[in-house]
C-alpha cells in the first residue's frame, strides 16, 4: 500500500531555543521524506526563530521535504 501524503504543521513562538532541533527531527522519520509536507507558523516571535527557519529550511528542501514558513505578525 502506498504511503499518503502528509503535513506536519508546528506554531512557535519565541522558539529558538527549539526551532531548528524540532524542524531537523522531520528528516529522521521512518517515512518518505518525498511524501511529507512540513508548514512552520511564526506567530510574531521576538527572538531569533524566525532567522533559525529560514536557515533550516534550505536543507530541508534539498533532502526532499516540502517546506512552507509563514510568518504571523
Amino acid at each position: 500500500m502506498e504511503q499518503p501524503y502528509i503535513s506536519i504543521i508546528v506554531c512557535t513562538y519565541n522558539g529558538q531555543a527549539g526551532i531548528e532541533a524540532c524542524m531537523n527531527s522531520i528528516e529522521n522519520l521512518q517515512y518518505p521524506l518525498d511524501k511529507l509536507e512540513l508548514i512552520v507558523v511564526n506567530d510574531a516571535s521576538t527572538d531569533k526563530t524566525p532567522t533559525i527557519m529560514n536557515d533550516v529550511a534550505p536543507s530541508l528542501v534539498r533532502k526532499g521535504i516540502a517546506v512552507t514558513l509563514l510568518d504571523n505578525e
